[in-house]
Order: C-alpha cells, then sequence, then structure tokens
C-alpha cells in the first residue's frame, strides 16, 4: 500500500504540466497575498484585474518549463518554488517597515542594508531568517538525493519552453501596448498593485538605466539646446553660501488627518513655512530610498525614467560622472562638501560624490561630541557645529549638502525611551511609532531653530533650503494627509539677508535649478533647461531625451564629450595625523597587565582604528591624540596608520604611516620573539650589530 502510495505521489509529479500549473496557481496567490498584505487581498486580485493575474501565472509557469531541460526536473522545480516563495515572502517582510516594494535594486543595496538589519529585525526574528535558509538548504540537499532523475526528452523540451516563452512574450508586448501592463513606474507601490509583484519584479530585474526614447536624436537634442540657450546668462547679484539641508523623513506631522498631539512638535518649521518661500515637494519615494530624493535634487533628474526600483548610485554613477550642482556651483567659486551624520559608505556615497563633483565629504565617522537617540541613530545636533565649521574654514563661498539621519525607521511597536509629546487619533498599535516619530522630529525642529539662530548672526550671506527627503512608514495612505499625496514633502528657503517671498509647489528635480534661478545662477545646462522650459507641453518629454543623452547617449548636450571630472574627493574636514607609536605593558579594560600598542596623533575620535599594513586592528580610543590596541605585535619594518572606519570596519581615510622599528618602539624591554626577529632581520639585510 505504501509503496502505490509513493508511486502515485511521483506519477503526479511526472506529470510536468500539471504539478507547473497548480505550483504556479499556487506561487501567484502567496506572492500577491503577501504584496497587498492579506490573503483576503490576494483572492480578490484575481477577480479584479483576471488579465494581470492569467499574465503573471503565465510568467511563473514558463519559469517552471524550464525544469524539463534537466534530468533532475523535480528538483530544479524545487529550486524555482523554493526561490519564488522567498522573493514574495521578503517582499512582504519589507513591506511591514516601509512603503516601497521589494524590487532587484535592493539586491545592490545589500551591503547597505546589512549595516542596518539589528534597527529592522529583532535578534530571534534574525535567527528565525537564518535557521529558514538552513532548513531551505537541507531541504534542496534531501530533494536533490531522494527525487528521481529522468530522461530528458530534448525536443518535447525545448518545445514547451518555447511555447510558454513566445506565449508570455505576446502577451507582454500585447498587454504593454493595450495599456494593460506598463514599462514606466512612476510609482512603485501602485506599480506592484496594479501589475503584480512577478511581473514589475522581473521589471526591476532586466530593466536597468533608461531606454533610448523614440524621439532621441541629434535634431532633437540641438533644438532643446537651442531653446537653452536663448536666454543670456545673467550676473548674480549675491553670491551667499548655499546650504542644502535634507532631513530624515521629516514633515509636517499636523498634516495628518484626524491626528492630535499634546504639543505641537514643529512649531518652528510652521514659523518658517509663513515667513519665507516655501512649498510642497513631490519627491520619487515612501518610508525609503533616500538617495533616489537625493539623486533628483542634486542632479535635476527624475528618477521615474530609470528602471523600476533602480538607485542611480548603486549603477550609472558608479561608472560615470554627470551635471549636478555641485559642478555648476564650483564654476561660481564655491567649495562644495557633502555631510551626513551617518556612515560614509551607505548608498556608497563615499565613492559616488566624487562622480558628482563634492570637493569633500564629512560623515559619522569625522564628527566629534556625537549623541543618539533611543534607536541609536545619530541626532541631527551634531550637523550644527558640523556646518558652522565648515563655514569659517574655508575663504571662499560654500555649498554644503548636509543630510540629516535622526528621524530615520524602523519606528519602535512598543514604547521606546522617555516621550513628551503624546498622540491621539491614530491605531492603538501605532501609538508607539508616532510617538517615537514625534518626538525625533521634535528634536530636529529645535535643531533648526538652533542652526538658523547661528547662521542669522553669521557675517556672510547664507541660503538654507531644508525639505524632508520622503514621509515617514507610519502606515500612511492619500487620504490620511492634508494634501492627499503621499509623495509630497515640503520645502522652505530660508536667508539671513532679505529676499522675495514666492510660495510654489516643485518636483525634486526643480528643486536645485528653482534655487539657481533664484540667485541668477544658471550656468549649468539642465538648471537652464528647468528654467527655460517647464512651461512645455513636451518638458518631460525633452527631460527624458536629454537625461539618456548625458547618461548614456552621444553626449550631444555637451557637444559629444562630457564635460565633467570626477573630483578628488576629500574625507573629512579636520587633519588626522600620526607622531609616534610604542608597545608598552599596560592594564587592560578587564584589569589585567598586557601589551598594549599606542598611537600618539592629532585629530583621533571614536571611530578612528589602528591599521598595520593596512589591516584594521580592534582599537580602543583613549582621547583625540591617543588610541591603543591590546595582544597586537607590530613586526620590525610594518607599517602602522590610522585610518577612519564605520561600522562596516571600511577605511575611509588613513593618515601618514610610521614604520615600526622594534628597537626603538618598545618602551618596554624586547623579549625574546622581537630579539630573534630584528637578528633575523639584520643578518638577512646584511646590516652589521
Amino acid at each position: 500500500m505504501k509503496e502505490i502510495g509513493k508511486r502515485a505521489v511521483i506519477g503526479f509529479f511526472r506529470r510536468h504540466a500539471l504539478v507547473c500549473g497548480v505550483l504556479a496557481l499556487l506561487i501567484n496567490l502567496i506572492t500577491e497575498s503577501l504584496s497587498r498584505g492579506s490573503l483576503f487581498n490576494g483572492v480578490q486580485s484575481m477577480f479584479v484585474s483576471p488579465k494581470i493575474f492569467i499574465y503573471n501565472f503565465l510568467l511563473i509557469f514558463a519559469a517552471f518549463t524550464v525544469a524539463s531541460l534537466f534530468q533532475h526536473r523535480l528538483f530544479v522545480i524545487s529550486i524555482i518554488t523554493i526561490g519564488w516563495l522567498t522573493l514574495g515572502i521578503t517582499n512582504g517582510v519589507l513591506l511591514t517597515f516601509r512603503a516601497t516594494p521589494f524590487s532587484a535594486g535592493d539586491f545592490f543595496m545589500m551591503k547597505t542594508a546589512l549595516t542596518m538589519i539589528d534597527v529592522y529585525l529583532s535578534v530571534p526574528q534574525i535567527v528565525c531568517i537564518v535557521l529558514a535558509f538552513l532548513i531551505a538548504g537541507v531541504l534542496l540537499w534531501l530533494l536533490h538525493r531522494k527525487l528521481p532523475k529522468e530522461q530528458v526528452r530534448l525536443i518535447p523540451a525545448l518545445l514547451r519552453v518555447g511555447s510558454s516563452a513566445l506565449t508570455v512574450l505576446i502577451l507582454t508586448v500585447v498587454f504593454i501596448k493595450s495599456g494593460v501592463l506598463s514599462t514606466q513606474f512612476a510609482n512603485l507601490t501602485d506599480a506592484y498593485l496594479e501589475y503584480g509583484f512577478n511581473y514589475c519584479f522581473a521589471c526591476s530585474a532586466f530593466d536597468r538605466g533608461i531606454s533610448e526614447p523614440d524621439e532621441y536624436s541629434p535634431r532633437s537634442v540641438d533644438e532643446i539646446r537651442e531653446a537653452i540657450l536663448s536666454e543670456e546668462e545673467e550676473t548674480p547679484q549675491v553670491k551667499p553660501n548655499i546650504i542644502f539641508l535634507q532631513l530624515e523623513s521629516f514633515f509636517d506631522i499636523n498634516e495628518v488627518e484626524g491626528l492630535s498631539c499634546t504639543e505641537n512638535p514643529v512649531p518652528y518649521f510652521e514659523e518658517l513655512k509663513e515667513k519665507f518661500s516655501s512649498g510642497y515637494l513631490t519627491v520619487p519615494t515612501i518610508g525609503a530610498g533616500t538617495a533616489n530624493t537625493e539623486f533628483e535634487i542634486l542632479t535635476g533628474m527624475s528618477r521615474s525614467f530609470f528602471g523600476a526600483g533602480e538607485y542611480p548610485y548603486k549603477t550609472i554613477l558608479q561608472e560615470s560622472t554627470c551635471e549636478t550642482i555641485a559642478y555648476d556651483l564650483a564654476k561660481e567659486g564655491y567649495n562644495c562638501q557633502a555631510m551626513h551624520n551617518n556612515d560614509g559608505t551607505f548608498y556608497d556615497r563615499n565613492t559616488v560624490f566624487s562622480q558628482m563633483g563634492f570637493d569633500s565629504f564629512v560623515s559619522l565617522e569625522y564628527m566629534d561630541n556625537v549623541t543618539y537617540n533611543d534607536l541609536g541613530w545619530a541626532k541631527d545636533e551634531v550637523l550644527e557645529g558640523e556646518i558652522m565649521k565648515s563655514l569659517t574654514d574655508t575663504p571662499e563661498q560654500d555649498f554644503l549638502y548636509v543630510i540629516s539621519v535622526q528621524g530615520h525607521g524602523k519606528y519602535p511597536d512598543e514604547p521606546v525611551g522617555d516621550v513628551s509629546i503624546k498622540v491621539s487619533g491614530v491605531d492603538e498599535e501605532l501609538v508607539a511609532a508616532y510617538e517615537y516619530y514625534i518626538k525625533q522630529i521634535s528634536e530636529m525642529d529645535e535643531f533648526l531653530k538652533e542652526l538658523t539662530s547661528q547662521l542669522q548672526s553669521y557675517d556672510e550671506p547664507v541660503m538654507l533650503v531644508m525639505y524632508g527627503d520622503h514621509l515617514p512608514s507610519l502606515s500612511l495612505t492619500d487620504e490620511d494627509v492634508i494634501n492627499k499625496n503621499l509623495y509630497q514633502t515640503e520645502y522652505v528657503i530660508w536667508t539671513n539677508y532679505q529676499t522675495e517671498v514666492v510660495d510654489k509647489d516643485l518636483y525634486s528635480y526643480q528643486l536645485s535649478a528653482n534655487v539657481l534661478e533664484s540667485l541668477n545662477m544658471n550656468n549649468g545646462m539642465l538648471t537652464r533647461f528647468h528654467n527655460r522650459c517647464s512651461e512645455k507641453a513636451d518638458y518631460l518629454t525633452e527631460l527624458e531625451i536629454l537625461e539618456y543623452d548625458v547618461l548614456y547617449g552621444d553626449k550631444l548636450l555637451y557637444n559629444g564629450t562630457n564635460p565633467y571630472t570626477a573630483t578628488a574627493l576629500q574625507m573629512g574636514n579636520k587633519e588626522i595625523n600620526i607622531n609616534d607609536c610604542t608597545r608598552r605593558l599596560t592594564t587592560d579594560s578587564e584589569g589585567e597587565e598586557n601589551y598594549a600598542l599606542l598611537v600618539n596623533g592629532d585629530g583621533f575620535n571614536e571611530w578612528s582604528s589602528i591599521c598595520i599594513n593596512g589591516k584594521y586592528i580592534e582599537t580602543e580610543y583613549i582621547s583625540d591624540t591617543l588610541l591603543q590596541a591590546f595582544n597586537e605585535r607590530p613586526r620590525e619594518g610594518d607599517l602602522i596608520t590610522v585610518g577612519q572606519a564605520g561600522t562596516d570596519e571600511f577605511i575611509l581615510s588613513e593618515t601618514n604611516a610610521i614604520t615600526w622599528e622594534v628597537a626603538k618602539m618598545d618602551q618596554e624591554p624586547a623579549d625574546f620573539f622581537d630579539i630573534a626577529e630584528l637578528l633575523f632581520r639584520k643578518l638577512v639585510d646584511g646590516n652589521q650589530f
């Protein structure tokens, strides 16, 4: 009986089309349910959008047919099943703490994500994920051993794969042309709900960069160029120091319908909106994706023309420079510096900012006196001193692009720390998240007040452009906010000198051009384009043409040559150096005597790490002039440096090097091994004693 049952099961699985069809249907239902937040919504999608559901079903089914090309057919089916379910489950997990669905672009962000995994996931959750992967690995191993091999009938297998692939291809073309599907995802979240997880994820995997527009030609670029250059450049009347302050997840929480707070969390920001130029700022993301808002503001380019879920910081800007406000202001004599109170490697900013024209980058690893909030993010108050230092240390005018981090999620499900502002009008399970978030933006509001107070008394003109990079992940919908658009934050342009107040709603890719236009600084081609062509009916079509041309095309806008050269990006704005190294017997943190390597110098902080021949070693920060490391024995001729390293232990910059000499650098008598090594090296080198 048992043998009969076994044969029945194997027989069922050998019916390739049937098993693939059943699995494809189940996987599609599961991934759509996870994407939509419930099984009911997943089932509902079958009837609300039957064409989309059938298309996504066929997409999965086509992938399964590939298994017929292998002898281990059932094993390959198992791999495809586990792989697809892993993608769907990952999407469901990510959507619990951010609004943006999972895309192939997230694989490029893996290194960044790993540095803050403990913020989003608890230790038990991390353990469960690791166990799940181990179980999946063991299961696949067992399946590989136990499942039978089958003879591959090559011609039928190829026909099966080819016909299913052709069916999907024809349907894709027909559905795109008829409008059932789209290749342009202006709103990634809405696209996943409208076109299905499987199609959208597949698009994100294969659709990278900007496709050549149908209208792209030398003639079309020349016509745009003529329009851009049709007016003479004006001479700037005032050349202020310009600061762009990108506030992490910041917005006026009072704009949430039905929310009540015991105290206004952002009174100063509301005061600024009344007194200075301001407006809504439409950004390309919600709840995450800071770098894409940043990209749009710095470059004047719309990210919507790129692949679904793509981060240009992780793709094209890894290999190419492009026009930015930093390059434009450098032509005006500005010193251009980026600043961020988080790891310098986050979003690869330590390399990308060189491609974007910055002279220097001050990341968390170069900041002193940093304080942290209840989730471990650096508070924004440290930026006040860093901004003032940057302004006063340079003789020329400064452009500072400052990126804050204090308001970063994930927001807690349970109360964390003390809160002074209580909320009502939200679901009970969201109260802790709202109260934590409100505490952060209240402190950020106070930071804005302190910063503008310092800048007000600064003896040079200053323009401060402040805005939120995106709305926070607080389970908001369009109907929950006054302006009915979750992609809109707000901006304010503050100055310490008299300016005209102009309120205007903008897209983030228009903000820099708008600021430079107000200062009569229009030397950038994209800046001129936005300021002179934004009212044209084909404005966005022409913007797409220009973006393709300068990043992927023939660079006709610049007469065929990219005029922008990557800068030699300096990390930090303070001098860090070492003077000498010694090794001596001292007391370690556990009260035991041990040999310590001591490095004396200047400019050290908690992120300073001793390096031996470029290799990071565990370092204890003593003071801004002294570092030490235990259980380290440098060898004769080793190079000792100090590097600034973040949480990922990546060395962002290193000091001057000191060559280790045993006889000179041991304050304690050299031991047997030191003497033996020294004698050996002397003999090898032919030196006399």
